[in-house]
């Protein structure tokens, strides 16, 4: 396993997509992402972040 990176964020603003997580979810969501958003918002090259806090954990849900 590759060990984790550290970085900073940028100042702007940042899309939050809560899904359920599921593996056909996030299968789907990384199928349709970057069609959906370049009708509705500018697209940066810069990566894309997983976040799980206790509370999605309990909730079976994950933010992109």
């Amino acid at each position: 396993m590759k060990p984790a990176r550290v970085g900073k964020f940028t100042g702007g603003k940042y899309a939050v997509f809560v899904l359920d997580h599921t593996k056909e979810e996030v299968s789907e969501f990384g199928s349709n992402f970057f069609l959906s958003l370049k009708k509705k918002l500018s697209i940066t090259k810069k990566p894309i972040v997983e976040r799980y806090t206790s509370q999605t954990i309990d909730n079976n849900l994950c933010e992109y």
